[in-house]
């Protein structure tokens, strides 16, 4: 999915909620995690990680998964 799709997903939801319960300043930001493969066998398009890792390059990559925080 997208974030274009996910952020009209978002808006719609907002809608729903009713006004008075939001209060103060509401923060959004991104983190990125390594993108897992947990339970797949015969990975062939990387090497297989034990116990985590790192990412080679930061932000968006094809090892990277971005997920929207608030």
């Amino acid at each position: 999915m997208t974030l274009f799709y996910w952020r009209h997903k978002i808006l719609a939801a907002l809608k729903l909620v009713p006004t008075e319960a939001f209060q103060g300043i509401v923060e959004m930001d991104e983190t990125y995690f390594l993108y897992s493969e947990k339970g797949r066998r015969n990975i062939t398009e990387r090497k297989q990680r034990k116990r985590g890792g790192k990412a080679k390059h930061r932000g968006i990559s094809n090892v990277q998964i971005c997920v929207l925080i608030a």
